[in-house]
C-alpha cells in the first residue's frame, strides 16, 4: 500500500518506464508505460535471395526464397524467419535458416 514499482517493456518491445504505485486493495495504480514491437533489421544476404522482411517487427515472421534468376535446389524450399529475441546481443533478430538457391540454366 503506498509503495510503488517501475515497470517497463518486455523484451522485443521498445518504450518507457512507468512508475505504479500498489493502492489500498493491492491494485495498482498508474498508466503503464507504451510498448511498441521492435523492427528487425533485414539481415538476408542479398544476391541468390530475395524476401519480404523489410519492416518486420517482433514475434513476425517473412518468407526468404530465391531471387529473380535462381531456382531452389533439388530437396530446398523457401523458408519462414521470424523477429525474435536474440538473447546474446540483447536485440531482435531474424532467425531462420537460408534455401538453398542455384542459377536458372
Amino acid at each position: 500500500t503506498g509503495q510503488t514499482c517501475s515497470v517497463a517493456c518486455a523484451a522485443g518491445h521498445a518504450g518507457g518506464v512507468a512508475e505504479l504505485t500498489c493502492g489500498t486493495w493491492g491494485s495498482l495504480t498508474g498508466s503503464p508505460p507504451a510498448c511498441t514491437p521492435q523492427v528487425c533489421s533485414n539481415s538476408v544476404p542479398l544476391g541468390r535471395l530475395s524476401s519480404t522482411c523489410d519492416g518486420v517487427t517482433f514475434s513476425s515472421s517473412c518468407t526468404v526464397a530465391c531471387a529473380s534468376g535462381f531456382r531452389l535446389t533439388v530437396g530446398s524450399s523457401s523458408q519462414q524467419w521470424r523477429c525474435a529475441w536474440d538473447s546474446f546481443d540483447s536485440a531482435v533478430a531474424l532467425q531462420g535458416t537460408l534455401p538453398q538457391c542455384e542459377p536458372v540454366p
